[in-house]
C-alpha cells in the first residue's frame, strides 16, 4: 500500500469509530496498533486523528482513495474490527459499514463473511484471555 493510501485507509478506519459519537479507549488502542503496523510515525498519526475528529471529511470522501479490491476488503475488515473492538458493534456502525461496502462496490455476502470472521476472532480472543488469565 502506498503512503498516501495508508493515510486515507487509516482515516476511513478511524472515522468508523466516530459513528457512535464516542471514540473509546479500545477503539483508540486498535487504531494505534493498526497505525504502527502500517509504519506511520507519531506526527502522521496525530494529523490523521486531528483531521478525522474535526469531521471535515466524510467516510465516503476517504473511500474514494481506495482503488484495489484487496485493499477495499482489508479496509472493511479493519472497519468491522474497530467497530467491534469495544464489544458494541451497534446498528449505526453496521449501517455505516454497509454503506461503505456499497460505496466500495463490495458484495453484501462478502461483507457478511467479513463480519462473521471478525465475530469469530473476537470470541477466540476472549477465550484466549480467559484461558491465559489476562
Amino acid at each position: 500500500m502506498k503512503d498516501e493510501e495508508k493515510v486515507v485507509f487509516l482515516k476511513a478506519v478511524l472515522s468508523m469509530a466516530t459513528v457512535d459519537d464516542d471514540v473509546d479507549l479500545a477503539e483508540m488502542k486498535f487504531f494505534s496498533r493498526l497505525s504502527d503496523l502500517l509504519g506511520l510515525n507519531g506526527m502522521e498519526i496525530a494529523n490523521i486523528q486531528a483531521d478525522v475528529l474535526k469531521g471535515k471529511e466524510t467516510t465516503e470522501d476517504y473511500l474514494e482513495g481506495i482503488k484495489e479490491r484487496g485493499t477495499k476488503l482489508q479496509l472493511l475488515y479493519e472497519m468491522v474490527s474497530i467497530a467491534s473492538s469495544d464489544d458494541n458493534y451497534d446498528e449505526a456502525e453496521h449501517k455505516k459499514i454497509r454503506e461503505a461496502a456499497n460505496t466500495l462496490g463490495i458484495e453484501t455476502g462478502k461483507l457478511e463473511e467479513i463480519e462473521k470472521l471478525v465475530s469469530e476472532e473476537m470470541e477466540l480472543l476472549k477465550k484466549k484471555e480467559r484461558i491465559l488469565e489476562y
